[in-house]
């Protein structure tokens, strides 16, 4: 039967992000230190509010476990003598070590054998090991933003201001700057003032409610639902998307959810717009009726003594009374010019100081655009689709609304260009080109959005590397990784066979013959394809595929991006079953240890001597065609099939026919002969990269 350990830490209130990234990070912090410490303990759990992280581990051993280690001494030979017997340094190293010499062991290590000294160490008492383990787990917290305060020297998100951390009744001794560990904490800042003794671990989540806390975000979150539901019984139901949830979960510790309202007038507004004043802007919760019609009412989430909520409400009554006085008037004022009026306005407007201006990226744009349905076989109307929504796509940026509400961009794109008499789907493409904005969020529809937004973020990420701009290690300033995985997204989702390699190449060009900067354009396309690839083995890697067979596929071209999807998956399924897998890369292993790719695949037929060579010239050149074919068809599994079907004729090859022979001429026929079945082979995956 172990203790329980609480460790709580008292803060000023911290936003809503950093504190989504502490949990996750205590939590993190919390397993790898106890695991380093060898503590064993039955369950741990991580809560925060606002105010506080809290720490909760159940059951913790009240001693580490003994452990073991090894120490690597000298090599046998030169430890004992050809009678087994301990020489000098045998000795020396048992009495550096504190053991006897007949304790040491032999055990062999990269094919040597070596003596070592297991050094059995007792576990010590948790409790003394706590106060270095906790001030660990606090100050490994990494912040992108970071302050002191006082007089103290640590950096943290936020002053903090007390530490509650107890071995089930016994305090833990614990200092971070001027700030010592007790048995007391606060609780609600407005609703609970005095300071509150804890007498033991478990006690403390009944005493911190008695105090108005809740503690657990989780909970928070059930009473702001059911508490919605309530408000808005009779009238509608709240739309509750999980992003604010999250982020109104970590604004309170005592949530209240108060009903308020505005003129319906302002229902007028496209829906996009009241949405994103009520929820990004004040962290409301709208309102909708059973057709999810936006209601004039919103939800708002106190962190206060529910007899204030007729002030509360009036209070944010008037303030979104402002702020939808202010959208009505933008959106009004940009409805007197059309989006096509403005495109020319975006010479005015930089994308990059060596790249050029926003009217310049959308003729880019337009052209990717192009040349993607292109490479895609569009039919024309989503061809004029694209080149009209490229045209117009960054309109939007010059108006009003997105100058106040940036995240509208595209949105109200979208509804400008209805107003404005555009077509549903050039007003569709103008809204879909930015998707997907964030992780998780929507993909484009419609061919033509998904097209426009493959073909902004190719353009942005390839003048970016142009101009040195390129990720580095966690550094990702630009998000180009974010739009690297966007197109992934895209391509995988949609099933869409783009030829990554040419789209990018013909983005180079653009660039050569729009700006004055000079580049290598062999030097900068190799350093986008191995960021595309980086970003593939990532985007595999969230599906679970092993690592072997992710590198096996990225190591070849680019030309069908979503080949790649159907590739990996026929791979995954065959090696699962394990039947024909031998088949599969036995015959490319024996071919490729011989290979010499150097030498080419120019295969001469007169100096194919045996019947053996023959017979599988003859085979390979059929493989290649039906290879080619089957590619066509995108039939991967016949490609596997006609891979396997040629084990047997380079098993006779190899069992007849010596390759290494005397004659120089022969030897190198053979090994092109090898070399151009490696070809076939990669023409699917590189093979060697599998663990087999």
């Amino acid at each position: 039967m172990g203790i329980d350990l609480l460790f709580e830490l008292g803060m000023e209130e911290v936003p809503s992000e950093p504190l989504k990234s502490m949990l996750r990070q205590v939590e993190q912090n919390v397993k790898k230190y106890l695991s380093l410490y060898n503590i064993e303990y039955k369950k741990s759990q991580v809560l925060a509010t606002p105010r506080r992280i809290v720490l909760f581990i159940e059951n913790c051993s009240e001693t580490q476990k003994d452990s073991a280690l090894e120490v690597k001494g000298p090599p046998k030979k030169a430890a004992f003598d050809s009678e087994g017997k301990p020489t000098k340094a045998a000795d020396g190293f048992s009495k550096s070590q504190k053991i006897k010499v007949t304790d040491l062991v032999i055990k062999e290590v990269g094919g040597g054998e070596y003596v070592f000294a297991i050094k059995k160490e007792k576990g010590k008492e948790t409790f003394s090991l706590l106060p270095e383990i906790l001030k660990k787990v606090v100050l490994d917290i990494k912040f992108s933003k970071a302050m002191r305060w006082d007089e103290g020297h640590t950096r943290f998100i936020r002053p903090i201001r007390w530490m509650l951390a107890l071995w089930g009744n016994k305090i833990i001794p614990i200092k971070i700057d001027t700030i010592k560990s007790s048995d007391k904490t606060y609780g609600h800042r407005f609703l609970s003032e005095k300071t509150i003794k804890i007498k033991n671990a478990s006690g403390y989540f009944n005493k911190i409610k008695e105090n108005n806390v809740v503690v657990d975000q989780k909970e928070r979150a059930k009473i702001i639902k059911k508490e919605a539901l309530a408000v808005t019984k009779g009238i509608g139901s709240p739309l509750i998307h999980q992003k604010v949830m999250d982020e109104v979960v970590n604004l309170v510790e005592f949530p209240n959810c108060i009903l308020g309202s505005y003129s319906k007038k302002y229902l007028s507004l496209p829906k996009d717009v009241l949405i994103t004043v009520l929820e990004h802007y004040q962290r409301y919760f709208p309102v909708v009726d059973e057709k999810k019609r936006l209601l004039p009412n919103f939800i708002v989430i106190s962190n206060g003594d529910k007899g204030e909520k007729k002030r509360i409400r009036k209070g944010n009554e008037r303030v979104i009374k402002a702020r939808l006085a202010d959208a009505e008037f933008f959106y009004s004022e940009d409805l007197k010019k059309s989006l096509s009026s403005r495109v020319e306005d975006l010479s005015g407007i930089i994308f990059q100081k060596e790249l050029g201006d926003l009217r310049k990226k959308i003729e880019r744009i337009k052209k990717l655009g192009v040349y993607t349905c292109k490479l895609l076989d569009c039919k024309e109307d989503t061809v004029k689709v694209v080149k009209r929504a490229s045209h117009l796509s960054k309109a939007d940026l010059l108006t009003e609304m997105v100058y106040e509400f940036p995240e509208l961009q595209g949105a109200i794109g979208k509804e400008y260009a209805k107003k404005t008499g555009e077509s549903k789907e050039v007003a569709q493409a103008i809204f879909e080109h930015y998707l997907p904005r964030q992780k998780d969020d929507i993909l484009p529809q419609t061919l033509a959005g998904q097209i426009i937004s493959i073909a902004d973020k190719i353009d942005t990420i390839t003048g970016y590397f142009i101009v040195g701009l390129i990720p580095t290690g966690s550094e990702d300033p630009y998000s180009l990784r974010r739009q690297g995985q966007g197109i992934n997204l895209i391509v995988m989702k949609n099933k869409l066979r783009l030829n990554l390699e040419e789209l990018i190449k013909f983005s180079l060009n653009l660039y050569q013959k729009s700006i004055s900067r000079n580049f290598q354009k062999e030097d900068k396309f190799r350093e986008l394809m191995e960021f595309f690839k980086n970003r593939m083995r990532r985007y595999f890697k969230n599906l679970s595929y092993e690592h072997d067979l992710i590198e096996a596929i990225v190591s070849v071209d680019f030309t069908n991006m979503y080949s790649l999807q159907e590739r990996i998956e026929v791979l995954k399924r065959m090696k699962e079953k394990e039947k024909n897998w031998d088949d599969l890369m036995t015959p490319y292993t024996r071919c490729k240890n011989l290979s010499n790719l150097i030498l080419g695949n120019l295969v001469k037929k007169d100096l194919l001597l045996e019947k053996e060579e023959k017979i599988l010239f003859d085979q390979l050149q059929k493989a290649e065609y039906d290879v080619i074919e089957a590619f066509k068809k995108s039939n991967y599994s016949k490609i596997l099939k006609i891979y396997t079907g040629l084990r047997k004729y380079i098993d006779d090859y190899f069992d007849e026919v010596l390759v290494m022979c005397e004659d120089k001429k022969l030897q190198e026929n053979r090994i092109r002969l090898l070399n151009r079945i490696v070809e076939v082979f990669l023409k699917f995956a590189d093979f060697s990269k599998i663990v087999f």
